[in-house]
């Protein structure tokens, strides 16, 4: 008997066109051992205490935002919509966006999901992968998507708010002498936009 994954029903429940991106995606750049997600929770088992910690904290705010986007589309009436709100970094976490919801005008809302512990401040400290940004530079339908929990088991997730690409241009750095693949980037809360980037 055949039971399908959770990765192959998150595919199958997206759109065709976020469904060819996560495949190109895949194709192009996800190493071997992020393919498999049930691989990915069983190293990480045997990770240190606090990239467990990181990875239980990125979930509480990928599962806040999930609700978050299934709720708005309830509250406006559109629970037929509900079902392609999903968690693609279910099927692999380095995809440059971990949550996809509708929109309106038919575009999918690729959201990035960053959770800072403890309570905020006035930046907000995540570290963006240049594979992230570039992913949200080339599709105008991103955001980032800044949430803040308490670490461990317990507590729940607060959204702060959202941005596109662009305003973290300004916070990250630049290639000179290289390239770079990841960035510690503090972004002033100021430059949120409340909520969700909307349905409408």
């Amino acid at each position: 008997m055949l039971v399908p994954t959770a990765a192959l029903l998150v595919l199958n429940a997206v759109d065709e066109q976020v469904a060819s991106l996560i495949l190109v995606s895949l194709l192009k750049s996800t190493p071997e051992y992020y393919a498999d997600p049930a691989l990915f929770d069983a190293l990480s088992v045997n990770l240190p205490f606090d990239l467990q910690s990181r990875h239980l904290l990125g979930e509480k705010g990928e599962l806040l935002v999930f609700n978050e986007c299934v709720q708005e589309l309830v509250s406006l009436g559109r629970e037929d919509l509900a079902p392609r709100v999903q968690r693609v970094s279910l099927i692999s976490p380095s995809l440059g966006f971990d949550v996809v919801a509708p929109s309106r005008h038919g575009n999918t809302r690729l959201l990035e999901v960053k959770t800072q512990s403890g309570p905020a401040t006035s930046s907000f400290r995540l570290f963006l992968t240049r594979n992230e940004f570039e992913v949200g530079r080339r599709n105008s339908n991103w955001a980032l998507m800044a949430c803040v929990a308490p670490e461990g088991p317990g507590g729940s997730a607060q959204v702060l708010g959202w941005c596109r690409a662009a305003a973290l241009l300004p916070y990250l750095p630049a290639d000179a002498a290289g390239r770079w693949t990841e960035a510690l980037v503090h972004l002033p809360i100021a430059n949120l936009n409340a909520g969700l980037p909307g349905f409408l």
